[in-house]
């Protein structure tokens, strides 16, 4: 449908009513003007007749002769433009005496003419009628005439034709007419005038609204006092509201976005059609779906079913509802804790649903290694105390045990204690490295030094097993940063371990050397080995290989797993590779330290 716009309506309503105006007003004048051509006429008739009546009295009181009357008559009607007839009454005859344009003797009886009969009557009277005589229409008017006792003797009769009535009535139309044209052109541009001075304030308030609604600051100008100005002046302190409205909108949802792209969890809105209204960035990595997914329907974003489930059962019902869902990501298995909450309106009414997803797949499987972890430290301090409180027991019930046996038993308790003392040292010592306090105590240092120093203390117990040690050391220093004690406790479980799995007449080989920009500790032995199945888990905490000969040899199951921590905290690796029979490689990669003119060194 076509826009009528504001300027054009008024234009035309007001020329609308300027014409109107002008018609009605010439209709009014146009019988105005007939009635008054129509009383004019008649008056100037009158006043011929009245001058006629003057000169025709002597002739109709037998005082001068007709024919006289009649040479008169004729130049002086048609100098006035009229026809004059006189007529002399006798009995209730009208007998022509004389006529300026007919012969008097060929006019018949003139005393039933309509004008003649109401002049009679009332001394004048007026007519509009057909002329046989003339053959055309004629507008009469005729005066009765009395004599000197008072008696009508006869009639003076002044007529003009009608057509001339009419030219003059059209004559005077078309003046009417002329004169409205005029005033309906007038009124048109009057109305052109002030609809325009109506219409472009109005205009430019429209434009400056638009320019609003498009985002732009625009401002309307403010000219004048009137109505459009106060117009003009609302707008603006309604514009600049608005814009304070809209930064603190901008402001606050920059805030919202800022916060809810920071969270680690997963935040994702959808109305009451289950279509997204927003999510962020942690909902679109949980979820697996594009940027693009604003506006899409939940069945689009995700098939995990039971997310689905709860969105749809917390619109239905408007309460909050929980869920934790175990997904599978490619070949990885994720746990979800879904908490779904109703989106109200102003009349409390659902027309919406947000949704929070934590990835708690990390929380999960550290309570499942805490779990492990409780356990298997339970079980690994109950065999100890299991079995020195069943010789303490059997010490104290036999008061007369002999002394040697006593001191079998005391012997036997000393190495639960002991193994004890050394499960707990490195209980402290794994709970120290996985505090990540290591990072924090790194200084530069040469790692010949560690590495030596544990080679030195563990020679004893290799000889006392008639095996070989050997040591191979750069002649530079080997500059590290690191935690000296730390990377001892390194060396001794790595060669603790080759000492205990080798068997005797075997060989460990312990060496330091760099690659590129890591410094490398290797522990290579000719031990029993390790099955490939189980590489992959010997840096878990209390994993054994052989449970039954680790405990016979005194290892805690904790060894590796310290060298494991304790290479992260360093910022570097660790790695195996073991064949059964033919022995193992543990090698142990750490950052070198950066070349600087200075260095803290600890030697």
């Amino acid at each position: 449908m076509r826009r009528r716009r504001l300027f054009s309506r008024l234009l035309w309503s007001m020329f609308g009513v300027g014409l109107l105006s002008a018609l009605v007003v010439s209709l009014i004048d146009d019988r105005s003007l007939a009635a008054a051509a129509s009383e004019l006429l008649e008056r100037e008739l009158r006043s011929h007749t009245a001058i006629l009546e003057v000169a025709a009295r002597g002739a109709l009181l037998g005082n001068a002769p007709a024919d006289e009357l009649q040479a008169h008559l004729r130049p002086a009607a048609t100098a006035a433009g009229l026809r004059y007839t006189v007529i002399a009454l006798e009995g209730e005859r009208g007998r022509v005496l004389a006529d300026s344009d007919a012969e008097p003797r060929t006019l018949d009886d003139h005393a039933h003419r309509p004008e003649i009969v109401a002049a009679r009557q009332h001394g004048l009277g007026v007519a509009r009628r057909y002329s046989t005589s003339v053959s055309g229409e004629m507008i009469y008017v005729a005066r009765a005439v009395h004599g000197p006792e008072g008696r009508c003797v006869g009639f003076v009769r002044a007529a003009q034709p009608a057509s001339a009535f009419a030219r003059d009535v059209s004559s005077g139309r078309r003046q009417l007419v002329i004169a409205a044209g005029l005033g309906t052109l007038i009124a048109g541009l009057l109305a052109w005038w002030l609809s325009r001075a109506a219409a472009q304030p109005i205009a430019h308030v429209r434009e400056v609204a638009n320019a609003m609604a498009a985002g732009a600051h625009a401002r309307a100008a403010v000219t004048t006092d009137d109505e459009f100005g106060e117009l003009g002046r609302a707008l603006n302190t309604m514009a600049d509201r608005l814009q304070e409205r809209v930064e603190e909108m901008r402001g606050e949802r920059a805030k919202l976005s800022a916060i809810l792209g920071g969270m680690v969890e997963g935040v994702a809105a959808f109305d009451e059609r289950e279509c997204a209204l927003h999510l962020n960035g942690a909902a679109v990595d949980i979820l697996g779906t594009g940027d693009a997914s604003v506006g899409r329907p939940l069945l689009e974003i995700t098939r995990i079913p039971e997310i689905c489930e709860l969105v749809s059962t917390t619109l239905a019902t408007g309460a909050k509802a929980s869920r934790e869902v175990a997904v599978r990501k490619g070949v990885e298995a994720r746990v979800l804790q879904l908490e779904a909450a109703p989106l109200r309106d102003r009349d409390d009414d659902v027309n919406g649903c947000v949704l929070v997803l934590h990835d708690v797949t990390e929380l999960r499987r550290l309570e499942g290694v805490r779990r492990d972890f409780v356990a298997n430290v339970s079980h690994e301090l109950k065999t100890p105390l299991t079995a020195i409180k069943g010789m303490v027991d059997t010490m104290i019930d036999d008061r007369e045990m002999p002394e040697d046996v006593r001191m079998r038993f005391l012997d036997k308790v000393k190495k639960q204690v002991d193994r004890l003392a050394m499960l707990v040292s490195d209980l402290l010592v794994l709970g120290r490295v996985e505090s990540s306090k290591v990072s924090e105590e790194l200084l530069e240092l040469d790692l010949r030094q560690p590495v030596r120093e544990s080679c030195n203390q563990l020679t004893v117990a290799a000889q006392t097993k008639r095996l070989r040690l050997s040591a191979s050391f750069p002649d530079a220093p080997v500059l590290v940063r690191g935690e000296a004690e730390s990377l001892r406790q390194v060396v001794d479980n790595l060669l603790g371990n080759a000492i205990r799995y080798t068997p005797e007449g075997g060989e460990i080989f312990v060496s330091v050397t760099e690659h590129l920009s890591e410094a490398v500790i290797t522990v290579r032995d000719t031990g029993i080995g390790i099955e490939a199945e189980h590489l992959d888990r010997i840096f878990e905490r209390f994993y054994r290989v052989d449970k039954a000969r680790s405990r016979e040899l005194g290892g805690t199951g904790l060894g590796l797993a310290i060298v494991k921590h304790v290479a992260l905290g360093h910022g570097g690796t660790v790695r195996v590779q073991s064949k059964p029979g033919v022995g193992s490689v543990f090698s142990v990669c750490i950052p070198r330290a950066p070349d600087e003119p200075e260095r803290r060194m600890v030697s």
